[in-house]
């Protein structure tokens, strides 16, 4: 999923807090037009890929801050090309960028052995990498014959609703969900390679007993912008930094990689997150010549004195920033189709919500917003759907409510449509011709009158 956050400077986000995460939720408005350089164009969205199935730059997920810059989520499970930003609104730009792109390593080892290999589309012989480019979250499952393990990723950046100051941090967030199926314990090592901005090594930053450890980098361009590169281990773990990762160890003392290691036990799981937060404290507007220049603040720089600093805040905060979406994710109950044209949609709202919700709508190819009520006077249930991209939509799954009629209007027009009882939980609404939503709202009335 991807965000490039420079365009929302004049987008509001509200959110009415209580005491409990119900409370949190309620009320919840998100912008429901998101700009066009949201959405993923990406053309293989789930699926096996193959080596160099990442597309070209503005094909793939990014994420980033508020104006601060991005990294791009490749599909084949690398990343990289982004820069650090420092730009007049999207015309000229004065930070330095990242080169890429760059893989993640894994070593394992139990009592049967050993296995080293990188986790990329073709990376290691067999290697296999099934990618789902959904926001706030972009999802990953690595699969390979000789890896007894169930190793998945999911990559987002801390995008939460109602809160702006963790919302424009220039922070990305790789969380490593790492299962062992087998009936012994194995040792699992991660290596994170963090994007180099023009300068030749970094200086270690260590904390808590191993438990984080960092390497802040410098970049030599106006600003003085750096970018940090913070681990939080899942249980006990060894965190280094060096140049190589080769069968579970780093040779060398300078270098921009970190690498953890932890023992996953028996029939467990185990996390490891890597976070890169980079930070480019001078704005700059205009060029210098024929425009008068201007050095403004970027809003992090109001909290934080540097990347290390936003990366500290956030490893100590990150649980709030995937959890506050799964819960968002859990009170639509989205689920998409991309090839099967489907989307579907069944609304888990609680008491408090009383009967309605108008929401952001997370995408697989584009981003939009949702409308929905099940408390009308003229139906049961009721769906307003808009997307800032046009994608094609054929099926429409939502809530059997136990009245199987259907009306759809779309810009003002009626659209043919039918339905029909999948199960006992859910309907399928089958539009005649497949629609081209966009920023026209699309109407559907469940159960109408």
């Amino acid at each position: 999923m991807n965000i490039r956050a420079t365009d929302l400077h004049s987008r509001d986000i509200h959110a009415k807090r209580g005491d409990s995460i119900q409370k949190t939720m309620v009320l919840i408005t998100i912008c429901a037009s998101i700009p066009a350089a949201f959405a993923a164009k990406t053309p293989q969205v789930t699926g096996t890929l193959g080596k160099g199935d990442y597309g070209v730059m503005d094909d793939t997920p990014y994420y980033g801050g508020f104006g601060a810059g991005f990294l791009h989520i490749n599909a084949d499970g690398t990343y990289g090309g982004g820069e650090i930003r420092s730009g007049d609104l999207g015309l000229s730009f004065y930070g330095p960028t990242f080169g890429g792109p760059y893989r993640f390593q894994l070593n394992m080892k139990d009592a049967k052995g050993e296995w080293n290999g990188d986790l990329v589309a073709g990376g290691a012989e067999g290697m296999q990498v099934e990618y789902l480019p959904l926001f706030p979250t972009c999802q990953y499952t690595f699969k390979h014959q000789a890896m007894p393990l169930d190793v998945k990723m999911e990559a987002f950046a801390p995008w939460i609703p109602g809160d702006s100051k963790m919302s424009s941090l220039p922070v990305l967030f790789f969380e490593f969900q790492i299962t062992n199926p087998d009936e012994s314990d194995m040792t699992v090592s991660l290596a994170c390679m963090v994007p180099n901005p023009e300068c030749d090594g970094g200086s270690p930053v260590r904390d808590q007993g191993g438990q984080v450890d960092g390497l802040l980098l410098q970049s030599k361009r106006a600003g003085g912008g750096t970018l940090c590169g913070m681990i939080r281990n899942d249980g006990a773990g060894e965190v280094t930094c060096g140049a190589e990762f080769t069968k579970g160890k780093l040779s060398g003392t300078n270098g921009n990689l970190l690498a953890s290691s932890i023992v996953v036990p028996a029939k467990s799981t185990r996390h490891i997150v890597f976070i890169l937060a980079w930070d480019f404290p001078v704005y700059v507007s205009g060029d210098g010549k024929a425009w008068p220049r201007k050095e403004l603040g970027h809003y992090h720089s109001n909290f934080y004195q540097g990347a290390d600093a936003i990366a500290r805040n956030c490893e100590l905060r990150y649980q709030s920033v995937p959890g506050t979406w799964h819960v968002l994710l859990g009170l639509e109950g989205v689920r998409w189709d991309v090839p099967g044209k489907k989307l579907s949609l069944r609304p888990n709202l609680p008491a408090s919500f009383q009967g309605k919700l108008r929401t952001f709508l997370p995408g697989a190819v584009t981003w939009g917003g949702l409308d929905y009520s099940c408390v009308e006077t003229d139906c049961d249930q009721r769906y307003a759907l808009t997307f800032e991209r046009p994608f094609e939509l054929e099926f429409l799954g939502v809530r059997n409510s136990g009245k199987p009629t259907v009306r759809a209007t779309q810009d003002g027009k009626a659209v043919p449509c039918s339905i029909k009882a999948v199960n006992a939980d859910e309907y399928e609404v089958r539009f005649d011709k497949p629609l081209k939503l966009d920023g026209k709202p699309l109407e559907v009335r469940i159960g109408s009158k």
